[in-house]
């Protein structure tokens, strides 16, 4: 099977062939655990086929990708009015929907969670102040340290 597989792989495709050889690998160390290959098989399943598998390392993803997955860690970057809710969100239906994005996003993490705003921002006139996100007053009560 490896090799039916890379053989369909052209040379330039170094992540492809990376990624299989890793599939490989772990199907082969779940079939060691005394799985059975279909166990093993369904066990690698994904819901979402059009998601990338989680591996160990640094993931980074807008908030729209990688639905249903968990890291360790996640870091939310962008809790300023404007960008988290987005300042084209006028609507309540849109608040809203920023509003969901933004708990999808908290919830991917599994043990820690950092978020992060910016006093300021950059603007071809200069820095411009920036608001916390409406949002992070409401999360501040459940924070355990800041810097």
């Amino acid at each position: 099977m490896r090799k039916l597989c890379l053989e369909n792989c052209s040379d330039d495709e170094v992540e492809l062939r990376g990624e299989i050889e890793a599939a490989i690998e772990d199907l082969k160390a779940r079939v060691e655990t005394d799985l059975t290959v279909r166990q093993a098989v369904d066990s690698c399943r994904r819901l979402d086929v059009s998601q990338g598998p989680v591996r160990s390392g640094v993931h980074l993803l807008n908030a729209h990708v990688g639905k249903g997955q968990e890291f360790d860690i996640a870091v939310t970057l962008g809790l300023e009015e404007g960008v988290i809710p987005d300042f084209h969100a006028e609507s309540d239906v849109e608040i809203e929907e920023e509003r969901r994005v933004l708990h999808v996003m908290l919830y991917r993490a599994k043990t820690g969670l950092v978020l992060t705003r910016a006093k300021a921002l950059p603007t071809k006139y200069g820095p411009k102040a920036c608001e916390p996100s409406r949002w992070l007053t409401n999360l501040r009560p459940h924070v355990t340290s800041t810097w």
